[in-house]
């Protein structure tokens, strides 16, 4: 099974990350994905920063779907907003 990664990025903090598989062996000829958005809680000073998970978002895509729709479909129902974000990236990992 072939996984490519992404990391969320959010004026310059990560905020979740995406998962894409290829080949899964329960839905064959599918893509499965999967999204992970959390936000930060607390602070490294006060020492008590976590990352609180939002809601994880799991589908299945049909093959000829790309990356792109798919990371933005995932994105939209997990109501990540790049519009909030001064500098929005996705990038590998």
């Amino acid at each position: 099974m072939t996984t490519r990664k992404f990391k969320i990025i959010c004026n310059g903090l990560s905020i979740g990350f995406i998962f894409i598989s290829d080949n899964n062996p329960q839905f064959p000829n599918c893509i499965v994905a999967t999204i992970w958005p959390f936000e930060r809680q607390g602070n490294w000073t006060t020492g008590d920063l976590e990352l609180v998970v939002q809601r994880t978002i799991t589908d299945i895509y049909n093959t000829g779907t790309t990356d792109e729709l798919i990371k933005n479909d995932l994105m939209e129902r997990a109501n990540i907003s790049i519009d909030s974000c001064h500098n929005f990236e996705i990038m590998s990992y």
